[in-house]
């Protein structure tokens, strides 16, 4: 890898990438809380569950999966199965 590997990343970028990474944690918790109220928002309305003409079919959020009790606990990118 040394023979191929040219570091091109200037001290600046370096600064700037840890300052925007500052309360990270915070907005992808935020993230996940919102993705998982709009789940629970659009799930009734779709036809897996049981909703009369509707236009969403499926809800596809991991605590929303027919395998979810498989995933509890993994990382899904920001999103986390309880």
């Amino acid at each position: 890898m040394a023979a191929t590997y040219e570091d091109t990343y200037f001290g600046h970028d370096a600064l700037v990438m840890e300052v925007n990474s500052r309360g990270m944690g915070e907005r992808v918790a935020a993230l996940n809380r919102n993705a998982e109220a709009l789940a629970d928002m659009l799930y009734p309305e779709s036809a897996a569950a049981g909703a009369d003409n509707a236009v969403i079919q499926q809800v596809h959020y991991p605590v929303r999966a027919h395998n979810a009790q498989a995933h509890a606990g993994h990382l899904f990118g920001p999103l986390r199965v309880p």
